[in-house]
């Protein structure tokens, strides 16, 4: 708890500064932790949880550890473990292929509609993931399918040699 207030202090003070552009979002911590933790964390004012590996995923919503709340997956995530999270996760964050969704996904009920977010590559980087710039309107199309719920797009920008250079 004492670590949880602590995490919220550093997160609102971060905020202020970024209040005009942030228009009064909520912050959101996202930490991984064992099924044992993730429990008694959820008692505490921590929003979301998320999850970089689909095994802990599976285990953790499987042992309802979240008690409700969203877990996110924040991870790479590979066509052959698609059908693991589709469903588990509240929103998958790293979706970079319109294979994900075309070619490895099983028939889904159709109540269920898996929301994303699109992982852009912006800097083509070859150590980074993300879809490419001749890639994202294809997979944006894609994600237009009944199934899937486009909710954002993330990127990491890339490396710049000048801390003062502000890139885009």
């Amino acid at each position: 708890a004492e670590a949880v207030a602590k995490i919220r202090e550093t997160m609102a003070a971060a905020a202020k500064p970024q209040a005009a552009t942030r228009q009064g979002a909520p912050l959101r911590r996202l930490k991984t932790r064992t099924v044992e933790e993730v429990r008694y964390s959820a008692d505490l004012p921590i929003d979301l949880f998320g999850e970089n590996h689909v095994q802990e995923l599976v285990e953790k919503t499987d042992a309802n550890a979240y008690n409700g709340k969203p877990g996110h997956f924040i991870g790479h995530l590979q066509t052959n473990k698609v059908n693991k999270v589709v469903g588990r996760a509240a929103l998958i964050q790293s979706v970079d292929s319109t294979r994900l969704w075309i070619r490895s996904m099983p028939p889904r009920p159709v109540w269920l509609v898996q929301d994303i977010l699109v992982e852009i590559n912006i800097g083509e980087e070859a150590s980074k993931s993300g879809v490419d710039a001749d890639s994202l309107f294809p997979l944006l199309g894609a994600a237009r399918q009944g199934d899937i719920r486009l909710r954002g797009l993330m990127a990491s920008r890339p490396p710049i040699a000048d801390d003062t250079e502000t890139p885009l």
